[in-house]
């Protein structure tokens, strides 16, 4: 367990060579926040090397996720210990990383993985899975966000799709989230963990955003892993998906289903895909089928109010291809330019910036982002607070999304829905 005040040294067992500058925070086991995450994720998660994790984390590193705050490298390992033993077969299939920041003020990694597991009954473990899924295989995605200084991990946040686990295990999620929703009560009631309890985080979290969508132009783009000339031109580029992404899964997008479906013309190709706890393991394709999403979203159909929005932390990863110089004559690739608007944005952009064909194409982004409203009921009188916390994968060419995979745990927004509706009847314990 190490300290935040500790040195580099003794986070690892080498020792860095002379010539090392410890500035960008690595020894030379890693040479960069990519290569370790993808090293740690493989030893901890994929190997299970457990005692890995008291090495590159935080002694007190807090792990937010939707279903718990876990806080401290020992609760973090006998998780781990905990899961090696539930799924003795566990395979890991990383997907995109994509990674900023400086040494400073830490570097952000975001991971998207695909795991797959064969589960096996603990009755000492007290998993709430149950005996009927043992045996059961399953696959999910899982995206990790892990801010890095000094060569440890100081926070982490975890968007597991939950409902795509529950379902291939047979387990009725509405039954766990039952259970994680009477567990967050008695911690909230219980005057020892009243003010660490996971129901205090969420209304903190909840007048976080609430608060932060009165800014205007609330976010920001952290661009250091981008050459310093090249960094006004994709900001100019992030800054447009990134604010109609915004708009879609907001307050604008979440209004009507027509403003719905204009918002999702004006950011999603014609043909983009899109994956999520929407989907049910499948994904959509075109226009139409987003449409649809509209429907099935926790806050969408008209059934949130008071809604916010803030995008947490952006990441841009710039593509290998260069942008062609429209204005001088070049022909557009019909595929990355499909309709007439995206030729004037290209052309916006070279106004602006004469150096445009310096930039790529084709790019790929991280949005972390957290949604906080209140869900209507059949009774007027009550409405349910609730914080959706995710984060969003998404290939982009031009100034369009290509493909999109979102992950967030909708089975702890039926905890907070049930809390409300089933168990406490009250907004104000919220």
């Amino acid at each position: 367990m190490k300290s935040e005040a500790s040195t580099i040294q003794v986070y690892h067992d080498v020792v860095p060579s002379e010539n090392y500058d410890q500035t960008e925070g690595f020894i030379p086991r890693w040479r960069d926040a990519e290569e370790f995450i993808e090293d740690v994720t493989h030893n901890i998660w994929g190997k299970g090397n457990t005692e890995l994790i008291r090495k590159t984390y935080l002694e007190n590193c807090p792990v937010y996720s939707l279903s718990g705050k876990v806080e401290g490298v020992e609760t973090l390992v006998k998780e781990a210990e905990n899961l090696k033993e539930q799924y003795p077969t566990r395979y890991i299939y990383p997907s995109t990383m994509l990674w900023n920041g400086d040494n400073n003020t830490g570097y952000h990694v975001s991971r998207l993985i695909s795991i797959k597991i064969k589960y096996k009954h603990r009755p000492e473990i007290d998993s709430e899975l149950g005996e009927a899924a043992d045996g059961k295989e399953a696959r999910y995605w899982c995206i990790s966000h892990c801010v890095i200084k000094d060569g440890v991990i100081i926070r982490e946040w975890k968007m597991v799709d939950n409902r795509s686990l529950h379902g291939q295990l047979g387990v009725v999620s509405r039954d766990i989230s039952r259970k994680w929703a009477e567990q967050w009560l008695r911690d909230r009631m219980d005057p020892e963990k009243s003010e660490s309890s996971h129901l205090s985080w969420l209304a903190s979290e909840f007048q976080r955003v609430q608060n932060t969508q009165k800014i205007v132009d609330n976010f920001y783009i952290n661009l250091h892993n981008v050459g310093s000339a090249v960094r006004p031109l994709y900001e100019f580029i992030a800054r447009r998906v990134a604010g109609l992404y915004q708009r879609v899964w907001g307050k604008e997008g979440l209004w009507s289903r027509d403003n719905f479906k204009l918002l999702i013309k004006e950011v999603y190709h014609p043909f983009a895909r899109f994956e999520s706890p929407q989907t049910y393991g499948s994904d959509l394709t075109g226009w139409e089928d987003l449409y649809g999403l509209y429907d099935t979203f926790v806050f969408g159909n008209k059934e949130g109010k008071g809604l916010a929005m803030s995008l947490d932390w952006i990441i841009l990863n710039p593509g290998n291809d260069t942008r062609k110089v429209l204005s001088n004559g070049a022909k557009h690739n019909c595929w990355r330019y499909p309709l007439s608007t995206d030729i004037d944005r290209q052309l916006e952009l070279e106004k602006h910036f004469v150096d445009s064909d310096l930039v790529s194409e084709s790019f790929t982004m991280a949005i972390r982002w957290t949604l906080a409203g209140y869900l209507k009921q059949t009774d007027p009188s009550v409405l349910v607070p609730v914080v959706l916390m995710a984060e969003s994968h998404l290939e982009c060419a031009g100034f369009r999304i290509l493909r999109e995979i979102t992950v967030y745990d909708s089975v702890a927004v039926d905890a907070q829905i049930q809390l409300t509706t089933d168990i406490v009847h009250d907004v104000s314990a919220f």
